[in-house]
């Protein structure tokens, strides 16, 4: 790390490796990786994770945006360290439609989906379900500004 990029000397001493980085993640942790370089650069922590997984059983969630490119994927699929890679694309601010498709889930072959106490289920343990096409639950109305349409902070909460 080029020691001239830190401006505020009482941060200099914060400042470590990636490999030192990696020993604050934790096997089953959800975890958000991003960073605006080249498509298909894998970045320094997603090495230091895959170079743990070679010596540990180390296995994430991975919430991405777009920007983190398939070099970065690839290496931690190969390291056996991706569990699911779940890629949200609204920004805070942006209007949802109800049924709009916001992201997608690679991957993983499982999903845990978390309905409020009032939803009414529609499938059942064991049921085959198709993404986009088959319906899982019907929520109850709730009241809303405009309705059929939430923002995207409303939707992540």
């Amino acid at each position: 790390m080029d020691s001239q990029r830190i401006r505020q000397p009482a941060l200099a001493g914060k400042v470590m490796s990636a490999a030192e980085a990696a020993t604050f993640f934790h096997n089953g942790m959800t975890i958000g990786l991003s960073g605006f370089t080249r498509a298909g650069d894998a970045k320094a922590m997603p090495r230091a994770l895959a170079d743990r997984a070679a010596h540990e059983e180390l296995h994430f969630t991975v919430i991405t945006g777009a920007s983190l490119g398939n070099g970065s994927d690839g290496l931690m699929a190969e390291a056996g360290l991706l569990a699911r890679r779940i890629v949200f694309n609204p920004k805070a601010g942006d209007r949802l439609e109800r049924g709009q498709r916001v992201g997608m889930i690679k991957f993983g072959s499982r999903v845990d989906v978390v309905l409020d106490a009032s939803a009414r289920v529609n499938v059942k343990i064991g049921d085959h379900v198709k993404g986009g096409s088959t319906i899982l639950a019907y929520l109850q109305p709730r009241e809303t500004a405009s309705a059929g349409s939430v923002s995207a902070i409303q939707k992540a909460h």
